[in-house]
């Protein structure tokens, strides 16, 4: 319990000095989501948690709706730019091998996320959360709901995935 209230308390950053210009996911033992998230799929759940590919999809939708002005055409070509760096456009693929990995199947891909026990929505809470690749990952005992091959995974992702292994903290 006092763990779980540290890393919440740091995911709010109520303490420690975690710059404010780093991103933190924090993924607890028991998820709760919206009743908007409720009717997701895992895999629109994963994909739904890359703020920056929604943000610039937001954008350039906003672009495309004005293509007069010469400004908005290239802020549009930069939007489409950062878009392709980040790989937009295989975000349901790589949500899905993510899930995938973690031992969801195709009908549990397929569920909605309020027909998933505590134990799936926390795996795919967990999902979310390498997704998003934030700076500063907090995982509060992540390995309680998974398979041992799903927990050999994981280990092998964070301490081998470039983007982790950067940031590797134990």
């Amino acid at each position: 319990k006092g763990k779980s209230t540290l890393l919440k308390a740091l995911a709010s950053r109520a303490v420690g000095d975690i710059p404010p210009e780093l991103t933190v996911h924090y993924v607890s033992q028991e998820v709760n989501i919206s009743d908007e998230a409720a009717e997701w799929t895992p895999v629109a759940f994963v994909v739904h948690a890359d703020v920056e590919r929604r943000m610039l999809l937001a954008e350039k939708a906003e672009l495309e709706k004005d293509d007069d002005d010469s400004a908005d055409a290239s802020r549009l070509n930069a939007v489409q730019t950062a878009l392709e760096q980040i790989d937009a456009d295989t975000a349901e693929e790589r949500a899905t091998a993510l899930l995938t990995n973690l031992g969801f199947s195709p009908e549990l891909r397929g569920r909605k996320m309020a027909a998933l026990s505590g134990g799936w929505r926390v795996r795919t809470a967990l999902a979310a959360a390498i997704f998003a690749k934030p700076d500063l990952l907090l995982l509060d005992e992540p390995t309680n709901h998974l398979s041992i091959g799903a927990v050999m995974w994981l280990a092998r992702e964070l301490t081998t995935n470039e983007t982790w292994k950067e940031r590797m903290i134990v």
